[in-house]
């Protein structure tokens, strides 16, 4: 005869069982003697423990018990900062993995869009003019403009004061502008 499992026994005494099981193991444990000592041994037990129980309550007294557990977290040591912040930290990235997993690569996602923008477009974004009377921008040579020589001058424009170099093509026309501030 096939007897049931400490683990099911257990269940059944702590009531653990549902109606349709219960029959059936209830069934099984009139069968079985070996069953039904297994289940009074864990009866005897359950009173042992709860007599056990009463009898310690009996002897434990709770008066001061909430001003003790007070006086204990005063007196014991506070994180500092850096174990505080570790500690949120901790807690935060792990119970808001849903808020914080997507918006971090949807970050991702845009500064990406937003670096690879030029590349795919062809346009570079428009630089300052180091303050005066050349025309902002970045210049690019033509694809079949090849340089034909260079000018190098000195500019004060007022508070900004350095070295032009502008790149010159065949034509004589400036392909390209570098200053240098002294």
């Amino acid at each position: 005869m096939k007897r049931l499992s400490e683990k099911l026994l257990a269940r059944y005494h702590d009531g653990e069982i549902g109606e349709k099981d219960m029959k059936r193991i209830e069934a099984l444990i009139e069968e079985s003697s070996g069953d039904r000592e297994s289940l009074e041994g864990m009866s005897r037990i359950g009173d042992l423990l709860r007599l056990m129980n009463e009898e310690n309550l009996d002897s434990v007294s709770f008066e001061g018990f909430e001003q003790r557990v007070l006086n204990s977290l005063d007196r014991a040591e506070r994180p500092g900062f850096f174990e505080s912040a570790r500690v949120w930290m901790s807690e935060f990235f792990e119970h808001r993995k849903t808020v914080w997993i997507p918006t971090a690569s949807l970050v991702g996602a845009a500064a990406a869009v937003l670096l690879a923008l030029p590349l795919v477009t062809g346009t570079v974004p428009p630089a300052t003019d180091p303050g005066g009377d050349v025309s902002s921008g970045i210049w690019a040579a033509a694809a079949d403009s090849s340089p034909g020589g260079s000018e190098v001058s000195l500019m004060n424009r007022g508070q900004a004061v350095g070295t032009e170099y502008s790149v010159l093509n065949e034509r004589g026309e400036t392909i390209g502008v570098v200053w240098i501030n002294e």
